[in-house]
């Protein structure tokens, strides 16, 4: 599996769409064997989504992201974790080890259960906690995604 994570001096980029530099992680059977860092191609957002499709990308954890370029990337068969923060080699242990939430590298207001109850409109006659997953892929109001 190839991971790719957009950096900014060691860290997850805050905004997907503005990052400059890039970390390739191979892995195999649950380990990174091989991590390679690259400048983004700067021809717009579609040349950023075609250079991780060319380059085999399964999976982008990242900060923030746009919509459009998270579906576009969907489209090519790439996974997107979104609202991760971190330095990348922890972010990415983290990942493979599904303790994203657990580690504390998921961004507030993710939707994953961290700060559950804030700014969800429970205070406006909604009452119940929303179901499904967060941005993160773990399940809201939980620690872990269930395998």
């Amino acid at each position: 599996m190839l991971i790719a994570v957009p950096i900014w001096e060691g860290r997850v980029s805050p905004v997907f769409d503005v990052a400059q530099r890039l970390v390739l992680s191979d892995v195999e059977a649950g380990r990174v064997v091989n991590t390679t860092e690259l400048a983004m191609p700067s021809p717009g957002l579609l040349g950023r989504v075609e250079f991780l499709a060319r380059e085999k990308v399964e999976v982008l954890l990242c900060g923030a992201i746009s919509g459009c370029v998270r579906n576009v990337l969907y489209d090519h068969g790439i996974r997107v974790v979104p609202c991760v923060c971190g330095p990348v080699e922890q972010v990415v242990q983290a990942f493979l080890e599904n303790r994203l939430v657990e580690e504390g590298l998921v961004m507030p207001g993710c939707g994953c259960g961290r700060g559950a109850g804030r700014g969800r409109g429970l205070g406006r006659g909604g009452g119940a906690r929303r179901q499904g997953r967060g941005w993160c892929g773990n399940r809201r109001g939980t620690e872990r995604t269930e395998s």
